[in-house]
């Protein structure tokens, strides 16, 4: 990928050479020192041994362990190298699952953070320190603070971009709040200008256990006339809302907005857990509560990820499973259409913060009920309430009927993907849940030639009436509802897409790893 900076002011090319000569190293040396102390000590291994196909693997696999539950050597470039706890240090090394639930059900809320790690107490009880005074990651946090801080003192650039970097760098010295970032996150979100930098300690998904924000980046360039189109797209979450609270009626505690969350279209370069394992296509931050609430957040769409998963991955699956037809009408710019639908969709309904009820003094959310279908469940609601907004969209007059087939097309294109990661996986598990459902309801079908095509006709009613039931399941927390109807898609997956197709999809490339080139002006 090639990523053109060299229209921007000067003054912006020079803050973002900083962060990519000064900057950036500690965010990744920061990211592989949460996922493994060991993982500088085992890159230096590899280097000297000279070998660029362990080198790869182990920057996709963001180090020398497993991004998945529990600990896989096979995973690992040195499958003889010492197996980490699975905590990796952010619990007592005596903690099991059981134990880091025990204190996540009934601990502080400080302890609870995810910017925090935890200690042991003589009582067999723990303490918290700021994930910003982590040991393994301390000398890397003190090179990102001073990257950020040279990149805010070049003068020129936009003041809400030097807003942002000396707002970040200030919380990230901060070690005695165990939510730091608040005022960071909102520098974030109003960012103005033709670049934006996303740097932080963010999701969980990736962490071991899940219970720490992991530390990611994206650097990117704006598309200005994207964003000005997608920007009415957006303004459908106020009706997707309204949609979804009249469906649920007086249990659903309504979300109340007060403006569109903002989005970007951006050439983005990943640094950090941003570049491993899996390459997001968008994001909605922040989105860890308390914070994470849809009138504070900003969602990005990252514009060659996009293009890169498509071209390089969903379309050649897809070009074996789909009526070929149909498949042509599939492109970039309708694509996006769908994406913004899907990510829409995040800040709509329940989700995965939702208070379901409240136990004694606890809060039990959606994430805590549904427990391993939460984010399988939330995915593959965004993705039907996606589709489900696209006749919305065309009747205010946003897009055009053909648009919103072509992106209904697209999205089932995708499905090809999740089905080949397997239904183990949390993107997988949710694609044969969309992909069986949406054809016992006639809205994919099998050609006569044996592929399958999108019933245009049908397409939009049948996600409307999926996202219903998803919308339900997520508002009672109905774990055994959602297990009994992932596990008969699992097993009435139609025949041919089981037997002919499935194997082969499970022998492609299922993504990419991102190479960069940048272009500056002379002279920066």
């Amino acid at each position: 990928m090639e990523i053109d900076f060299s229209r921007l002011p000067l003054p912006d090319q020079q803050a973002i050479r900083i962060a990519f000569d000064e900057m950036a190293p500690h965010v990744e040396g920061i990211y592989l020192n949460q996922m493994d102390p060991q993982n500088l000590r085992y890159r230096e291994e590899i280097i000297l041994q000279g070998r660029p196909e362990d080198l790869f693997a182990f920057h996709n696999l963001g180090g020398s362990v497993c991004l998945t539950e529990g600990v896989d050597p096979i995973c690992s470039p040195h499958p003889d190298s010492p197996r980490p706890t699975p905590n990796q240090g952010f619990w007592p090394a005596d903690f099991n699952e059981a134990a880091i639930k025990g204190v996540l059900d009934s601990g502080s809320n400080e302890v609870k953070s995810s910017f925090v790690y935890r200690v042991p107490r003589g009582d067999g009880s723990v303490e918290w320190r700021s994930i910003n005074a982590y040991t393994p990651t301390y000398v890397h946090q003190v090179g990102l603070i001073a990257g950020l801080q040279k990149m805010g003192a070049v003068p020129g650039l936009h003041p809400t971009m030097t807003k942002f970097l000396q707002t970040r760098a200030t919380e990230l010295k901060t070690t005695d709040k165990a939510y730091p970032f608040f005022d960071g996150d909102l520098a974030w979100i109003n960012i103005q200008g033709g670049w934006d930098l996303t740097l932080g300690y963010y999701e969980e998904y990736h962490s071991p256990l899940g219970t720490t924000a992991i530390m990611e980046g994206f650097l990117g360039v704006v598309d200005e006339v994207r964003n000005r189109k997608a920007a009415e797209f957006a303004k459908l979450l106020f009706w997707m809302e309204d949609r979804i609270a009249a469906e649920l009626g007086p249990d659903y505690k309504r979300r109340d907005f007060t403006s569109v969350p903002p989005l970007s279209f951006e050439q983005v370069v990943g640094m950090g857990d941003g570049r491993a394992k899996y390459v997001a296509a968008a994001f909605y931050l922040p989105n860890i509560a308390p914070y994470g609430q849809s009138d504070k957040s900003k969602k990005c769409f990252l514009t060659n990820n996009q293009t890169s998963r498509l071209d390089g991955v969903i379309l050649p699956m897809a070009a074996i499973t789909m009526d070929p037809d149909q498949l042509k009408r599939v492109n970039h710019e309708d694509q996006a259409l769908f994406v913004v639908g899907h990510e829409n969709a995040h800040g709509a309904g329940p989700s995965r913060d939702y208070v379901v009820r409240r136990e004694g003094d606890k809060d039990l959310r959606v994430k805590d009920l549904l427990k391993e279908y939460d984010n399988t469940l939330e995915e593959a609601r965004a993705d039907l309430e996606g589709v489900a907004s696209l006749p919305e969209a065309v009747r205010k007059g946003i897009i055009t009927q053909r648009q919103a087939e072509n992106a209904a097309i697209g999205f089932v294109a995708g499905l090809m993907r999740g089905l080949s990661l397997g239904a183990e996986d949390s993107h997988g598990s949710g694609a044969f849940v969309e992909f069986t459902t949406l054809h016992k309801e006639g809205a994919i079908y099998e050609t006569a030639a044996g592929r399958y095509a999108v019933n245009l006709e049908k397409i939009f009613a049948a996600s409307d009436r999926i996202a219903k039931r998803m919308d339900r399941i997520q508002l009672t927390g109905d774990y055994a509802g959602f297990n009994d109807w992932y596990h008969r898609s699992v097993a009435d997956l139609p025949a041919r897409m089981r037997q002919a197709y499935l194997p082969i999809l499970k022998e492609m490339p299922k993504d990419y790893f991102p190479y960069y080139r940048f272009k500056f002006a002379p002279g920066v």
